[in-house]
């Protein structure tokens, strides 16, 4: 065995088994090594085989000769030193090798000569193969990745700058071609789908390559231009037989005869006349229908005399061959009829909601009436609730007008506190009259007066106590009838009958002992008794209360309905539904169950505050009407509402779109309106400041309330505070203001460095020319670096792991379509 040590790495060998002496060095400067590499002292066994002793006086190396080219090598030298001595036959002799090889990697070949007197020397081959460092292979490989690497960063990158070109340009072009030829407006939503699918296609460009093999950005964005394109065509072939201005003419007709349709069903008169009502049910019904003719059908027919000329106008125009004065006009009035149905939809929400608040009249007048047979409550308080619903009934039978109607609910609504004042003296002087009850059947005076019948303690004989004391538990045993529990009356049984027994057997301490007992329980069940008695009194009242606040839930479920399409329509709901599911969840037979039932209740009520305020804000009736009505609805937080909005621009709320996770630099950032006034139209001019200097965006409150979009690129990362203002005639009646932060577009050089090189294909392909350069390099009898094709194959080899890698998805996909 010898060891040898080269630079900072040390190797071992021996003779193999062709007796050669193999001798491995690595070469620190590879390709690039000069000179030679001094060897540490190594020691080679030399065997005698000769049948004589052997007298070994020197040994000797010979030059070194390159193994590739057969020629003398250009450095290193190598001596063997050897002690001279006798060697039997069969016998070893160490012989020492010193020196130095060359440098530069390659196998050198020797012969070690051990010289002896009077005989040949025995000559041995040497072998000496320098290495290339393994830094040098793992650089060639990873130049052979990383060329493959560049290039698809190059590649991709103008793969996905062409791709982003097409689709900006494909945008252009639709652009223009709806400019030129703009479609109908009924085709809106094909044409808001194909604006959809380009701004797909651009985003998936935009986005940062994940750590995935699969690079699916321009693949997606492919597929959204092709959708794209796809709607493109379909909607110009819809299109192509004929102008746009017939085709706008011709939806306009088909859309106006279908409006008038519901125009004439929404215009008919009411069914049931004022004159026919004779009782308040039928007041209310009266005045439900009038007020469906007042706030719809009067406005449904004066919507379909005032549009049915303008469509015979787009008509005539056509005729007369005015195509393009003929689709302006039928634009027009396709915008105006759309504001006849916004207009009409409020005026039917109006509408439904008088119905809800007539029928909530009338419940809430059955309930009192229901309150007012009650014979427990005083006759001058029942008087006075029955004299309140004749006076409401009164006033709508002198006129059904809003006034009267007003009036009406004011009096319901001040019945509906009298009765359930009137109805909680009646609670609590029937939980009084059953506690006094429950312990009047709980008292120990029986018992005492028993006792009392025996006369002075200190008079008593023995026998005549233990009578009296047999007398009394079989007394207190028989009150043991009211008690509900049977646990606790098995319990107190048990011990009086204990008593009964040692009285009987004149065991005075059984006696103290079982009353004692039975005192104890007796006392401890006592409260229990009362409360269960309590729960029973209050139980039917209970009953009553979540039966008429589950109605009213309903109703103002309802009135949450109505006030669809806004972001707080999903809280108002869950709070709702969670105060019925309370209301039904609480058990009757609960003493504190009319508290615990009034709780859910006032949760119920913050809701209809709310909507009510809500509508209230929104309402299409002058700001003084808002008021009064703020006013008498008593609700602080609704009058201080309507106060600010009559002296000062409201919130419009504008917000980033939730659909937005970030706005990013270079992207489109899509904004919207929370709070915009429903009875606003297009007299109401909207400008909104990005913040970076750019040109303000303008449009009115008409196009926002029908999904205009509102979006806008910054050009670089900042925060950016943004202002809306809504105005009418230069005067603002509507403000929002908003920060804004932009983060840095993902497309950075040193992202797309990353998104070739930090990602699993990369990895996969990394550990994959690893493990093949080690198997095919370092784990067999090739010097790396003996000739030059081998830097060239671990080039090649980090080069072909990538390529591979990159065609494995679709080989695989390949695969599975087979």
């Amino acid at each position: 065995m010898y060891s040898l040590r080269v630079g900072s790495e040390t190797k071992t060998s021996d003779q193999d088994a062709h007796g050669v002496i193999r001798l491995s060095a690595r070469s620190i400067w590879g390709p690039f090594a000069k000179g030679a590499v001094t060897l540490d002292r190594a020691k080679a066994v030399v065997k005698n085989r000769n049948r004589d002793a052997l007298a070994v006086a020197s040994a000797t190396v010979s030059p070194l000769i390159s193994e590739r080219t057969g020629l003398a090598a250009d450095a290193g030298s190598l001596a063997a030193e050897v002690v001279p001595r006798t060697v039997p036959a069969g016998d070893s002799i160490e012989v020492a090798v010193t020196g130095s090889a060359p440098a530069r990697p390659g196998s050198y070949l020797a012969d070690l000569d051990v010289k002896s007197a009077g005989a040949d020397p025995i000559s041995t081959p040497l072998r000496v193969d320098v290495a290339a460092s393994a830094f040098w292979g793992v650089l060639c490989l990873l130049l052979g990745l990383s060329l493959l690497g560049v290039a698809k960063l190059l590649t991709g990158a103008g793969g996905i700058e062409e791709t982003t070109r097409q689709a900006l340009l494909f945008k252009a072009a639709v652009s223009a071609d709806w400019a030129h030829n703009p479609p109908p407006a009924s085709h809106a939503e094909a044409i808001a789908e194909i604006n959809r699918n380009i701004d797909d296609a651009l985003r998936s460009l935009a986005a940062p390559r994940g750590y995935s093999v699969v690079d699916r950005r321009v693949p997606d964005a492919t597929a959204a231009l092709a959708a794209a394109r796809e709607a493109h065509a379909e909607l110009r072939k819809a299109l192509s037989d004929a102008s746009p201005g017939v085709l706008e003419i011709d939806d306009l007709a088909k859309e106006w005869d279908a409006f008038k349709t519901r125009l004439n069903a929404l215009s008919a008169a009411p069914a049931f006349g004022a004159s026919a009502a004779q009782t308040f049910s039928e007041r209310l019904r009266a005045m439900s229908e009038g007020l469906q003719d007042q706030l719809v059908a009067a406005y449904a027919r004066a919507a379909r005399t005032t549009l049915e000329p303008h469509v015979e106008r787009v008509r005539l125009a056509l005729a007369a061959g005015e195509g393009g004065r003929a689709r302006d006009t039928a634009l027009a009035t396709r915008s105006w009829m759309q504001r006849a149905a916004d207009e009409l939809e409020r005026r039917q929400a109006l509408a439904m909601g008088y119905v809800l608040l007539d029928t909530a009249m009338l419940v809430s007048d059955a309930r009192i009436r229901r309150v007012a047979a009650d014979q427990a409550i005083p006759p001058e308080e029942r008087t006075k609730l029955i004299e309140s619903l004749d006076t409401a009934d009164a006033k709508l039978a002198s006129g059904l007008t809003l006034e009267n109607l007003r009036d009406a609910h004011a009096l319901i609504e001040d019945a509906v506190t009298e009765s359930l004042r009137a109805r909680a003296a009646v609670i609590l002087d029937k939980v009084h009259e059953a506690a006094n009850a429950a312990g009047d059947e709980m008292s120990v005076e029986p018992m005492f007066a028993e006792l009392t019948k025996l006369g002075p303690p200190a008079s008593l004989s023995d026998s005549d106590y233990f009578k009296g004391m047999g007398a009394a538990f079989a007394v207190w045993r028989r009150a043991m009838a009211h008690i509900e529990d049977d646990a606790a009356r098995a319990t107190m049984d048990a011990a009086a009958a204990a008593g009964i027994d040692a009285a009987a057997h004149q065991d005075k301490a059984g006696v103290k002992k079982a009353y004692e007992t039975l005192k104890a329980d007796w006392r401890d069940y006592l409260p229990k008794h009362i409360a269960a008695a309590s729960a029973r009194a209050v139980a039917p009242y209970c009953d009553e209360i979540r039966k008429g606040t589950l109605q009213e839930i309903a109703f103002m479920g309802e009135s949450v309905k109505l006030q669809s399409g806004r972001p707080e329509v999903a809280e108002w709901e869950s709070a709702l539904d969670r105060a019925r599911i309370n209301l039904q969840m609480q058990p009757s037979g609960d003493v504190d169950c009319i508290g615990k039932l009034n709780d859910e209740y006032g949760q119920a009520i913050a809701v209809s505050g709310a909507v009510f305020r809500r509508g209230l804000e929104d309402a299409g009736i002058p700001m003084d009407a808002r008021l009064d009505a703020a006013n008498r609805s008593g609700d602080a937080a609704a009058v201080a509402l309507i106060q600010q909005l009559s002296i000062a621009p409201r919130d419009i709320s504008l917000k980033v779109s939730p659909l937005l996770k970030e706005a990013v630099a270079g992207d489109r950032v899509l904004f919207v309106f929370d709070s915009l006034d429903p009875n606003w139209g297009p007299g109401v001019d909207v400008a909104v400041d990005w913040g970076d200097r750019s040109a303000k965006f303008r449009t009115d409150a008409q196009k926002l309330l029908r999904n205009e979009p509102v979006e806008h690129i910054y050009p670089f990362a900042q925060t950016f505070n943004v202002t809306a203002t809504a105005s009418i005639r230069g005067s603002d009646v509507g403000r929002s203001a908003l920060p804004v932060v932009v983060a840095p577009s993902p497309a950075s050089l040193a992202e797309r460095l990353a998104d070739v090189f930090l990602t699993s294909q990369f990895a996969l392909a990394l550990l994959i020319a690893s493990v093949v350069y080690y198997w095919r390099f370092h784990s067999g009898a090739v010097t790396f670096g003996a000739i030059s094709l081998h830097y060239v194959q671990a080039f090649a080899l980090g080069f072909v792991a990538y390529a591979a890698v990159a065609d494995l998805p679709k080989a695989f996909a390949d695969l599975i379509l087979k």
